[in-house]
């Protein structure tokens, strides 16, 4: 989890950020988890993760502000893949649909240049 969920989002961000900010554009989408805001029995370090991801995105949010380069942290919950529809704790579990997600990712970059939507949380109704 930490190889995937920090180290993975840190070699991303690292490969593209110079870039972005030498070309004073870009937007880095990271994708968290409504886990990030709340510790959940059985699930501590794969929360401490998504607590990172969210931490990261608001550090490089503030650090590269003015540079061009927009941040967003998308934290959806439970979203229907194979590894959840495996999982006997989440059977009960209302799930999204992956383009859920996507229609998110789509509202933030979407927004003019000027407009950067640091966090967006979604949770099902």
């Amino acid at each position: 989890m930490i190889d995937i969920n920090i180290k993975g989002l840190l070699y991303g961000v690292n490969s593209v950020i110079g870039n972005m900010v030498n070309n004073q554009k870009g937007h880095i989408v990271n994708i968290c988890s409504d886990s990030g805001f709340e510790v959940i029995e059985r699930l501590s370090v794969y929360c401490a993760t998504k607590f990172s991801v969210r931490a990261i995105s608001i550090g490089l949010e503030k650090e590269l502000a003015n540079t061009g380069v927009r941040v967003t942290n998308i934290s959806p919950g439970m979203v229907e893949t194979e590894l959840s529809s495996k999982s006997p704790f989440e059977e009960n579990r209302k799930k999204f649909e992956p383009k859920d997600i996507a229609n998110a990712v789509s509202y933030a970059i979407s927004q003019p240049n000027h407009v950067n939507v640091n966090e967006v949380t979604v949770r099902p109704t």
